[in-house]
């Protein structure tokens, strides 16, 4: 019995301080500067900064494993682990990505920076964004 309760409190105990995958903040707060800073739209800043939508920038879906299109980008430029402390890399992988076409096959479609500009989520509508990819 001892045993049993022993690993029932292991268990709470791991539950409670496992932490779910989640976006890398640190890339969100340079992302955050350098596009919702001076936004024009500060009605569209305010609802990308909600902690509920931010991760959606990069992201797609609750569990927050799947990247949209633009997360997949910058998740080939940038080491989540390697590059957390380096503002610089992160700006510039950024930047980078900013001028991509979101249709990469077609270059006279929007680039994620025009997106962004035109106060829309760089990788899709908020309400597509929050709904798990299919697999």
């Amino acid at each position: 019995m001892r045993t049993i309760c022993t690993f029932l409190v292991a268990c709470i105990l791991l539950t409670a301080t496992a932490r779910p995958a989640a976006a890398v903040l640190q890339f969100y707060k340079v992302w955050e500067t350098e596009y919702l800073t001076n936004h024009p739209d500060q009605e569209f800043a305010a609802l990308v900064k909600k902690p509920a939508n931010r991760c959606f920038v990069c992201h797609q879906g609750k569990k927050r494993k799947h990247h949209n299109a633009y997360g997949e980008h910058l998740e080939e430029l940038l080491d989540r682990k390697k590059d957390l402390k380096d503002k610089e890399k992160i700006l510039a992988a950024i930047k980078q990505v900013g001028d991509l076409h979101v249709d990469p096959n077609d270059d006279s479609s929007e680039t994620f920076n025009q997106r962004i500009a035109e106060s829309k989520f760089p990788g899709g509508e908020l309400d597509e964004l929050k709904k798990e990819p299919a697999e």
